[in-house]
Order: C-alpha cells, then structure tokens, then sequence
C-alpha cells in the first residue's frame, strides 16, 4: 500500500508488514512490489470510445494506492474526500492548488466548498464511473 504524505510516501508491505518512509517508489526497493504503484508519476489519458468503468476489485486496487482517507461513494461510481482546513482563506488556496493539478491532467473534480471543508468527488463523466485517471488525480491532489 502507498500513502501519500507531502511529498513522501508511506509504502507498506502487507506480507511483512514493514513500513518505510520514501520519496520515490521508482528509486526505492518498493518499486518491485505490484502493490506499490507510484500513481503521482502518472498523468491522465483521455477515455476511449466505449471504455468501461473500473470494476469493483479493480477500484479496490486502486484504491490501496491512496490515502485510506479517499472513500469509495455512491456504489462504487466515485470517490470522495473531506479536507478540513483552519479558516475560509486556507481552503480557498486548497482549492486553487486543486484547481491547477486538474488543469495540468486534464481531469477535473467536482469540489464543495463550506467554509473551511472542502469536499472533493472525483469520477470520470465520460464513462459514468471510475477510471484510473480519477485515483491519479486523487494521488496528485493528496500532494498538492
């Protein structure tokens, strides 16, 4: 499991159970496992005709890869997430930090704001579901 932390990741083997602290999964000794996928270094693609959804066990795998905060919503169609913030400015600057990661992927979430929360909802419209592009970006945005 790979969890981003500003910068850094917490890569966790579930068979041995050792953490490490890393700042690249490529460089790492991580980066032979399957399970440690460093989605930061990948950028979104645009959906093919008739592309389907992500699966139910592919949408798990994906989402080992992000931060356990990240939940699954509305049957598996989205993911969601609540980022809470000291005051209104704070948030607004989340946002706008957001606001350019998507722009440069090309792949934009649906954000609420109140007050100092945000709540950001990532799914792929095109397709009516989750794709991998939504579990890059959210990777993208735990770092932003």
């Amino acid at each position: 499991m790979l969890l981003g932390v500003r910068g850094a990741f917490l890569c966790i083997d579930a068979s041995t159970r050792r953490c490490e602290f890393i700042t690249s999964v490529a460089t790492s000794r991580y980066s032979r496992y399957s399970g440690c996928m460093d989605l930061t270094k990948k950028h979104c693609a645009p959906c093919e005709d008739g592309a389907e959804p992500l699966g139910e066990a592919e949408s798990r795998k994906y989402a080992q890869e992000i931060d356990a905060a990240w939940q699954v919503a509305e049957s598996g169609k989205k993911i969601r997430r609540e980022f809470e913030f000291s005051d209104f400015k704070e948030a607004i600057a989340f946002v706008n930090r957001v606001a350019e990661v998507a722009e440069a992927e090309g792949h934009h979430p649906d954000l609420m704001i109140h007050y100092k929360k945000v709540i950001v909802e990532l799914w792929t419209h095109s397709i009516g579901g989750l794709s991998e592009n939504d579990f890059i970006l959210a990777a993208k945005i735990d770092v932003a």
